[in-house]
């Protein structure tokens, strides 16, 4: 017998529980209050496994080669209207996708259960459809984050980042029915039937598997908004006697983003004690903020990661792409000096080279690309191009009153010596 049978059958105490450990106390099935038109965005019904899928896109139109485009993924019998409050702005950082799982808003219901697995299958062949490449970055609201995790370990290489906004700590409905009982408070009611065709049926399979174990995740950068206060957010916090349970469940969330941060060597964890568990209804920017964290990430560990992979080509490469969609003011003349530095300290002077010369290419009026460039001609005994480059570092600092005009002139004056030495 499938065991979500066995629980459409039994007391409505374990739906309440289920619930109350993915989103709250309160059952919360409809669309969140502001209206889907406010999201803005191309609205299609695509086809998908011969049955029609409603999405939302934007921000397409100039998307870049290698630009990660943010797909937005709902919590547990949530419509796309969800994401009203950071639609509109989060298409101004990247390009965009929101859509009805089977059975949500707009979208066709499919005879199978929304499980997991069958998910990530599901957003692909969506994704495919709407011709959107990877990589992505895929942002999970609760439930919509467990999802993504077996997306991100069914394609890691499709995969370029996770965002988590108030994600569960996924312990079992007995480790909920614990919680209460430690407390004295009585569970949840549940408001109204199970519809069969209900995402709380895959949820309730997903709790009560208790050999479970969430796939393995890829090395990508990760951003975990944990809510910390039980009484906001529009009637979705926990009643006066069972704000108890709301911090023995942020203890065992908290425990969980802990565990999947390992997987990152960049990730972020933010404990908003001001928002409930819609984190990006009760503070947008907040979670705007964490979604752009994720999708430009650390610029010098992705050059630095593709100098291991691809060498100087491969780095080269790699800091062209990320000029053309990464936000101009993340660039500066000093990242590249900084890892030619590092070449040259470990004698690899050509490849060094290669990369100041980039810079020069890229901050033409920094005194201090000419000079940087000028140093690493002089370790590889290229006297004439390097007083070349120290002439033109000079004539820059004059123009702009730079404060480093005097060791740019000495290490011109020196450089002049050495060529009239014999």
């Amino acid at each position: 017998m499938p065991l979500s049978n066995t629980w459409r059958r039994a007391p409505l105490l374990r739906p309440c529980l289920a619930w109350a450990l993915l989103a709250g106390a309160m059952l919360w099935t409809s669309n969140p209050p502001a209206a889907q038109w406010l999201l803005g965005g191309a609205s299609q019904i695509v086809e998908v496994e011969g049955r029609g899928v409603h999405v939302l896109t934007a921000g397409f139109e100039q998307r870049e080669p290698g630009q990660p485009a943010v797909i937005l993924q709902s919590h547990a019998d949530t419509p796309v209207g969800n994401w009203s409050p950071i639609f509109r702005s989060l298409a101004d950082i990247a390009p965009l996708v929101a859509y009805d799982r089977p059975g949500l808003g707009q979208s066709e219901a499919a005879p199978e259960p929304s499980t997991p697995e069958r998910m990530a299958s599901h957003l692909r062949t969506l994704l495919a459809e709407l011709d959107v490449a990877p990589p992505y970055v895929l942002v999970g609201h609760r439930w919509g984050g467990i999802l993504n995790q077996y997306f991100a370990a069914a394609y890691p290489d499709d995969t370029a980042g996770l965002v988590f906004i108030a994600p569960p700590g996924t312990g079992s409905l007995d480790d909920l029915a614990a919680d209460y009982a430690a407390v004295g408070a009585a569970p949840p009611e549940l408001d109204g039937p199970v519809r069969d065709d209900s995402e709380l049926i895959v949820v309730l399979d997903f709790l009560g598997d208790s050999k479970r174990e969430l796939p393995s995740l890829p090395d990508v950068p990760m951003a975990f908004l944990l809510a910390g206060n039980p009484v906001v957010t529009r009637g979705q916090g926990f009643p006066p006697d069972t704000e108890a349970v709301f911090h023995r469940q942020l203890e065992r969330a908290l425990e969980n983003a802990r565990e999947i941060m390992q997987a990152s060597s960049e990730a972020v964890l933010h404990l908003a004690n001001h928002t409930g568990r819609y984190v990006h209804h009760d503070d947008p920017l907040l979670v705007i903020d964490a979604i752009r964290r994720v999708v430009f990430p650390d610029i010098g560990r992705r050059l630095n990661m593709a100098l291991e992979t691809g060498g100087t080509a491969g780095l080269i490469e790699t800091y062209r792409e990320l000029r053309r969609f990464y936000p101009p003011e993340r660039f500066d003349d000093q990242l590249l000096s900084g890892i030619a530095n590092d070449l040259g300290a470990a004698g690899r002077t050509e490849d060094a080279i290669a990369l100041l010369e980039l810079n020069v290419d890229e901050f033409p009026a920094s005194p201090y690309a000419h000079f940087n460039l000028g140093v690493g001609y002089g370790y590889v005994g290229r006297a004439a191009d390097r007083l070349r480059s120290f002439e033109r570092a000079v004539e820059l600092a004059e123009e702009q009153d730079d404060p480093l005009l005097p060791r740019y002139r000495g290490n011109l004056e020196n450089a002049m010596r050495q060529l009239d030495e014999p």
